[in-house]
C-alpha cells in the first residue's frame, strides 16, 4: 500500500466594506452564485458517472454552509452496497496531517520544541534528525513500505513500537537536512514521538486531542477484517475496464495513515484548520501552512489573503483515492473521497477550476483510458511516435512524474507490459532527473524477462537513490 500526499501551499483571505446596501447585494448575488456552483458541481459529478471515472462522496463547504455534498458508486460492488454520505473511506497519507497537528499541540503546549532531536524520544533514532525534518520529509529516513521484511507480513506491525523496530534497522538514504524524500517512515516515528511524551497511544492522542473535540464521530483509527459494510472497498479499474478490489492488500494504519473517515468528518478537520483556534492557535497554524518552516515573513492572515493560493492535500493506495482542498480566500473546504484508485486526482483540477476560476470544464476519461484507447486505434509504434502531441492536443497536462507513473502501473497490473514500458520511458524522457522514473522501467522490464534493460534501469535509480533498497535486493539477483 502506497501513502502519498501532495502539498500546495499558499493560502488566502479578503477584506470587504460593509455598507448596507453593498451587503444586501452582496447577499443575492451569493445566492445566485452558490446555486450556480451546485449546478455546475451536480454537471461534473454526473459527467463522472456516465464516464464510471469516479465513486464515492464529493462536499463542498463556502464560507459557513455546505455548498454541495453527493456520493455516487457503490461501497461494495459485490454486494450492491452503494455509496453514501455517511460511507467511511480510507484516506491514506491525509492521515499525516492529524499526525502533524498532534505534534504542533504538544509544541503549543511547550511539550516539545520543533527542533529537538527525535533521539530525545526515540531510543536509537538519529542523533541528527529533528522533529521539524521529520514534518518536512527532510530527516533522510525512507519508507517501510517498500521494505520486503514489512511486504512479508503487514499485520504483524500492529504497534507502532514494532514498526520503529523496523524503521530504525534501514539505513538512512541521506545525510538529514540535506534534500526532500517523501517518508512515510518519518510519519510513523512523530507516531512515537506523540506516545513517548503523552504516555498514550496514538489512537488515544487522536480522539481526545482531535477526534472528540471536532465532533468526528464517524472517523476509525483501527483495523477491521474486510467487509465491513461501513466502510467502502476499494477497486482497482484495470485498463480493460474490469475491476478487482483491494480486500487483500488491507494494512493496520499507522501515524502516516491508513485510518477512515467520511467527506463530513474530514470537512470538519478541514474547516478547523481554516477558521478557528479548536486545534491550533494562529501561530501553529501558521506554522502548519507554511510547511512547518519558522519565521514566515508573513503573518496568518497575510498568507490567508494571498489571490493566488490554495492547498490540496492527497492521498492514494491501491483502489482508494482521497483530497482535502483548502482554499481559504475563498473561505472553502472540499474533499474527495474515491474509492476507485486515482479518481480523487482524475477530477481535482475539474474541482479546483470551479472553485477558484469559476470554471466548468467537464472531466475527461482517465489518462490510462486514454491512452489506452489511442494505442488500441493506432497501435503502439504510432503512439510512440506521436505520444508528446497525441496528450497536448487532446487538452491533457503531464505536471509530475506521478501522472505517467501511476497510469503506467495501471497497464502493468492489467497485463499490458509492452505498453507500460512506453510509458514509463516516456516519463523517463520527461522527467530525466528523478529516479523513481527508472525504478518503475526497471521494474516492467524485469516483468518482461529483459533481464539487461532491467539491470540497466534499475542501476540507474540506484546512482540517483542510493537509499533505494530495493532496487540494490533486484541487482543483487540480477547480477
Amino acid at each position: 500500500m502506497n501513502f502519498y500526499i501532495n502539498l500546495n501551499l499558499k493560502t488566502m483571505n479578503r477584506n470587504y466594506i460593509f455598507l448596507i446596501k453593498v451587503c444586501f447585494l452582496m447577499c443575492l448575488f451569493s445566492s445566485a452564485a452558490l446555486t450556480d456552483v451546485k449546478e455546475d458541481f451536480e454537471k461534473i459529478i454526473n459527467e463522472c458517472e456516465r464516464l464510471d471515472i469516479f465513486s464515492g462522496t464529493v462536499l463542498s463547504y463556502t464560507d459557513g454552509s455546505i455548498v454541495y455534498e453527493r456520493s455516487i458508486g457503490f461501497a461494495d460492488r459485490e454486494k450492491n452496497i452503494p455509496n453514501e454520505n455517511e460511507t467511511k473511506h480510507n484516506i491514506a497519507s491525509i492521515g499525516k496531517l492529524f499526525t502533524a497537528v498532534m505534534i504542533l499541540q504538544l509544541a503549543q503546549e511547550d511539550k516539545l520544541d520543533p527542533d529537538d532531536k527525535i533521539s530525545a524520544y526515540i531510543k536509537g533514532a538519529s542523533d541528527k534528525v529533528t522533529v521539524r525534518q521529520l514534518l518536512q520529509h527532510t530527516s533522510g529516513y525512507g519508507d517501510y513500505l517498500n521494505n520486503p521484511e514489512f511486504s512479508e507480513n503487514p499485520l504483524k506491525y500492529k504497534e507502532i513500537k514494532d514498526l520503529t523496530e523496523l524503521i530504525l534497522k534501514e539505513p538512512m538514504k541521506f545525510a538529514a537536512g540535506e534534500k526532500f524524500s517523501y517518508s512515510n517512515s518519518g510519519y510513523v516515528l512523530l507516531g512515537g514521538v506523540i506516545e513517548f511524551i503523552t504516555g498514550k497511544s496514538y489512537s488515544e492522542n487522536l480522539l481526545e486531542r482531535i477526534l472528540e473535540p471536532l465532533g468526528m464521530k464517524n472517523s476509525e483509527y483501527d483495523y477491521k477484517e474486510p467487509g465491513d459494510i461501513k466502510r467502502a472497498v476499494g477497486y482497482i479499474k484495470n485498463i480493460n475496464g474490469k475491476f478487482s478490489d483491494n480486500r487483500k492488500l488491507t494494512e493496520v494504519p499507522t501515524p502516516a495513515g491508513g485510518m477512515y473517515s467520511t467527506a463530513h468528518d474530514l470537512y470538519l478537520f478541514g474547516r478547523s484548520l481554516l477558521e478557528n483556534n479548536v486545534l491550533l492557535n494562529d501561530e501553529s497554524r501558521l506554522l502548519f501552512f507554511n510547511e512547518f518552516t519558522s519565521n514566515s515573513p508573513v503573518s496568518l492572515q497575510q498568507m490567508f489573503s494571498d489571490p493566488d493560493g490554495g492547498n490540496v492535500y492527497a492521498g492514494g493506495s491501491p483502489g482508494i483515492n482521497s483530497l482535502l482542498m483548502i482554499f481559504p480566500q475563498k473561505k472553502t473546504v472540499t474533499v474527495i473521497l474515491s474509492n476507485y484508485d486515482q479518481a480523487a486526482f482524475n477530477i481535482e483540477k475539474n474541482i479546483s477550476d470551479l472553485i477558484l476560476k469559476g470554471e466548468l470544464n467537464l472531466p475527461k476519461p482517465a489518462l490510462a483510458e486514454f491512452i489506452f484507447s489511442v494505442i488500441s486505434e493506432k497501435g503502439i509504434d504510432y503512439t510512440d511516435k506521436n505520444f508528446k502531441t497525441i496528450i497536448s492536443e487532446n487538452g491533457y497536462v503531464i505536471s509530475n512524474d506521478m501522472q505517467l507513473n501511476r497510469t503506467g502501473y495501471r497497464f502493468l497490473k492489467s497485463g499490458f507490459t509492452d505498453e507500460s514500458i512506453l510509458i514509463f520511458k516516456k516519463n523517463a524522457e520527461m522527467f530525466p532527473d528523478v529516479a523513481n522514473c527508472y525504478d518503475s522501467l526497471g521494474e516492467a522490464y524485469l516483468l518482461k524477462g529483459d533481464k539487461t534493460n532491467a539491470a540497466l534501469n534499475f542501476k540507474k535509480a540506484l546512482e540517483m537513490d542510493p537509499g533505494n533498497e530495493n532496487a540494490k535486493k533486484i541487482l543483487d539477483k540480477l547480477n
